[in-house]
């Protein structure tokens, strides 16, 4: 009988191996898929357990599964119960279970009718079977590199909600069933499966864990997206309970327990967000300490961003103006550009941000202010920049790029439009050709905020410097981003300057695309019928311009 046994499964590899190789040509229609699919798995029946353990059968279950209806799933999914453990532990058989609660969510989410009452009941029976053997090996669960994404794929199953991250594509949505369609037994496991974490003898243990952080931030973030406050709130207030002041602050500290703060601060209800904040201000010397350290300055990043109310941000935003040149000083600049994020909601904020990075710089007189996008672009204090042997942008630091572009959407950009008309041409071109500076330069070029007269100062300061640009790889994409944003008079004058070098740019690998795209040549010989072309190009932008803004306004009532 064993020899027997042993043949037959010598046998069956090759089969499931071609049956997946037929799959892949495609059927005639729908029908034929599911009756060759099901066929399949009762052909392996008994052995599936095997194959799931094996690196490429396991890759064609995972295909076939996804393709399969739910009642062969289910049947598959049952048949693989007495080695659940063993297979959620293993690095092959536990994105088959990640597959197969995949399935499960995408299957409900498609069908326009409910489950056939048998399929259903099927269906909640396994999945308690399935809890229940997770909830007696919690910790070694979670703590497991394969197991924790078993535990994460149930957890996610249990609410219907399946998050983007989860899989392999990131810029897919997250798919949030209707609460309708989710069992309600399912969420009655989830809510039963929050609190046994919880109350688990070994949590603490879990949180500082490379792979249970992830699963309780993870839960975090699920139960929010559920809409099931309450019951997030008390798993988070439980979680904060367990810990002390001083060891919180160690945790925010490590890289993998950082994290479940940051969703907290995410996501969490307003008593744990005022709890973290708690934590945060009550030693100042303390919070500028966590704001300089390369793992903890991301929590309080997060509680930046997540300041959505007027007084809340007043707080937080006279705090940390405290130690504002400190932070700087450390290099993380991420605070400070969040902060500057945040502004764009709480315009009132706007100018003491403006003083506070003009201080910071040590560019308060009128004069060094000049030299304002020189500093911020190169991240140096106005010391540092005129003390060095070349006073000169030489490369832009990628966090001055951002902030300057954040700053473009500030209510008044005076500050920049004056130092740009002070900078050097030579830093101009400097930024223009750079892969971070570039952006700040299109961003700048594009604003609806400056006036006609300011840009025609510009283009012609920059006069010949516009060859340079142009021929950069970088430079080019500026240009052309300028054109398309820019109205009849700019494009008038632009192409005025750009005609006195448009040899050289034609025969440039970069330039002739911006040669191409200003329509030089018909310009040179054509000039009114290129005229004509782009006023109709101007009118229609201007038309959608006009379009847009009111869907918008419209929009924002409506909700």
């Amino acid at each position: 009988m064993e020899t027997v046994e042993k043949e037959r499964d010598a046998k069956l590899a090759p089969y499931l191996r071609q049956a997946h190789a037929m799959f892949r040509n495609g059927f005639e229609d729908e029908e034929m898929k599911k009756i060759f699919l099901r066929n399949t798995f009762e052909e392996i029946c008994s052995n599936e357990h095997k194959f799931c353990f094996d690196k490429s059968l396991s890759f064609c279950l995972e295909e076939m599964i996804k393709e399969s209806d739910m009642e062969t799933v289910l049947k598959f999914f049952d048949s693989l119960s007495g080695d659940w453990e063993e297979i959620a532990h293993s690095p092959s058989g536990s994105h088959v279970l990640q597959t197969i609660f995949g399935k499960i969510i995408s299957d409900i989410e498609l069908s326009k009718k409910p489950h056939e009452s048998d399929i259903k009941s099927e269906l909640l029976g396994i999945i308690k079977h399935f809890v229940t053997l997770v909830e007696g090996n919690l910790n070694e669960m979670m703590k497991d590199p394969n197991g924790s994404h078993v535990f994460r794929s149930l957890y996610q199953t249990l609410a219907g909600v399946l998050l983007s991250d989860s899989r392999k594509s990131d810029s897919e949505p997250d798919i949030i069933l209707a609460k309708g369609k989710v069992p309600k037994n399912f969420l009655k496991m989830l809510k039963k499966l929050t609190t046994n974490i919880i109350e688990a003898p070994r949590f603490n243990e879990l949180i500082g864990n490379a792979h249970g952080s992830v699963c309780i931030a993870l839960m975090v973030e699920v139960l929010h997206k559920r809409s099931l406050m309450k019951t997030q709130g008390v798993f988070c207030e439980k979680m904060l309970s367990h810990l002390k002041d001083d060891s919180m602050i160690i945790m925010m500290k490590d890289k993998h327990a950082s994290r479940i703060f940051e969703k907290i601060l995410k996501f969490g209800n307003k008593n744990t967000k005022i709890a973290l904040r708690k934590v945060l201000f009550d030693d100042e010397k303390r919070f500028f300490e966590l704001s300089a350290h390369p793992v903890a300055n991301y929590v309080v990043q997060r509680m930046i961003s997540s300041a959505h109310d007027s007084e809340v941000f007043k707080e937080v935003f006279d705090y940390v103006c405290r130690g504002f040149e400190d932070i700087l000083e450390s290099q993380n600049y991420g605070i400070m550009q969040k902060l500057c994020e945040q502004c764009l909601e709480y315009p009132d904020t706007q100018k003491q941000f403006y003083d506070k990075l003009l201080e910071s710089f040590h560019c308060t007189d009128i004069e060094k202010r000049t030299a304002f996008i020189s500093l911020i672009s190169t991240l140096r204090t106005h010391d540092s920049y005129f003390n060095s042997s070349t006073a000169k942008i030489t490369s832009v630091e990628y966090h001055g790029s951002v902030l300057l572009q954040t700053l473009l959407k500030f209510d008044n950009i005076g500050l920049i439009a004056k130092s740009m008309s002070h900078t050097p041409v030579s830093d101009i071109v400097t930024l223009a050709c750079d892969g971070s500076g570039s952006h700040f330069v299109e961003s700048y070029l594009t604003t609806d905020k400056l006036k006609f007269k300011v840009k025609k100062e510009f283009l012609e300061k920059v006069g010949d410097g516009w060859l340079a640009i142009a021929c950069d790889k970088y430079g080019s994409r500026v240009v052309e981003k300028m054109w398309d944003a820019s109205d009849i008079a700019v494009k008038r004058l632009l192409i005025k300057i750009l005609l006195k070098n448009a040899d050289a740019m034609a025969q440039d690998q970069f330039g002739k695309f911006v040669c191409r795209k200003v329509q030089m040549k018909r310009y040179q010989t054509r000039p009114e019928e290129w005229e004509s072309i782009q006023k109709d190009i101007c009118q229609k932008r201007k038309m959608f311009a006009d379009i847009i803004p009111k869907t918008d306004s419209a929009k924002r009532v409506k909700r």
